[in-house]
C-alpha cells in the first residue's frame, strides 16, 4: 500500500513539474573568406567536417545543422548559401521560430 501511495504522490508531483520531453540540438556554422584558395579550402573542409560529425556522431538532425560559407553554389550537405550579414540574419531568425524550451543552440565560427 505503501509503494502504491508513493507511486501515485510521484505521479502528481510530475504532472506540475515543466517536462521537457524531447529537447533537441541546432547547430549555426559560419565560416568567412579564406581570402587564398588555401584557407577557402581548409575553411571548407573543416566545416564540413564538423557537420558530419554533428550529424554521424551526436545524431543531430540534418535540418537542425545550418552552414553559411563562402561559396555561393556549394551542394555539399548542410550548405545552406553564402554567409553574408543578411542571410546569417536571416538563419537564426527562422531557428529562432524553431527553438523550443530545453533545446541547446551552438553557433560555431572560422
Amino acid at each position: 500500500m505503501r509503494t502504491r501511495i508513493s507511486v501515485m504522490i510521484s505521479f502528481v508531483l510530475t504532472l506540475g513539474a515543466p517536462i521537457v520531453l524531447s529537447a533537441q540540438t541546432h547547430l549555426v556554422i559560419i565560416s568567412g573568406l579564406g581570402g587564398e584558395k588555401k584557407y577557402t579550402e581548409s575553411f571548407n573542409q573543416l566545416s564540413s567536417s564538423l557537420a558530419d560529425v554533428a550529424a554521424k556522431r551526436f545524431g543531430i538532425p540534418d535540418a537542425e545543422i545550418i552552414w553559411l560559407g563562402e561559396d555561393s553554389v556549394s551542394t555539399r550537405p548542410h550548405y545552406r548559401g553564402q554567409s553574408t550579414k543578411v542571410n546569417i540574419e536571416r538563419a537564426l531568425t527562422q531557428l529562432a521560430g524553431r527553438v523550443g524550451p530545453g533545446d541547446q543552440v551552438a553557433i560555431a565560427e572560422g
